[in-house]
């Protein structure tokens, strides 16, 4: 498609050039040639810059997910090792400073006090757990989550573990 328009534009263009009598009878692209060029160049790439956006946030979604499991099974690996017990801190794992793909750190819970990590909550009341081992998320997009329940809008871009493990992906499509 693209060439049967060069081939029209090159045929329009022929038909509007002076006569070739003069020492401007010159092989190469005219102004108007070059015009069209350039705004098909700049609609494909305002077509292709959100669709990338779109693309890369899949990508970090599916990293940090990756990551979550990566660091769950450690989790459980370190409570068979330990008796049940589950690790206080993700350093406990060997991943004290776990980065989510959007540059904030991963938040863990194992339950037990004095843990003051922000538990995840319930739909609609505060004994519906989403976890009873622990919970383990990462803020998402927005690197920030305010409420305790995935409700909110605040997290609903928020990268989770739920269902004791058997869920882990976006709040909102939990």
């Amino acid at each position: 498609m693209i060439f049967q328009l060069k081939r029209r534009l090159a045929a329009l263009a022929e038909a509007i050039r002076r006569p070739s009598d003069s020492a401007y009878d010159q092989e190469g692209f005219s102004l108007i040639e070059m015009v069209v060029v350039v705004a098909i160049i700049a609609i494909l790439a305002s077509l292709a810059i959100p669709a990338y956006s779109q693309i890369e946030d899949l990508a970090r979604n599916a990293r940090a997910v990756v990551e979550i499991r990566e660091m769950e099974h450690a989790i459980a690996a370190y409570s068979i090792e330990h008796g049940g017990v589950y690790p206080t801190t993700l350093a406990d794992i060997g991943r004290p400073n776990a980065i989510d793909p959007w540059g904030a750190r991963y938040v863990y819970s194992d339950f037990k006090p004095p843990n003051d990590a922000p538990r995840l909550g319930s739909i609609g009341s505060s004994d519906d757990q989403w976890n009873t081992d622990f919970d383990l998320y990462s803020l998402g997009t927005d690197s920030d989550s305010k409420a305790s329940n995935f409700i909110d809008p605040s997290t609903q871009n928020d990268v989770i573990r739920a269902g004791n493990g058997a869920y882990c992906g976006l709040a909102r499509d939990f």
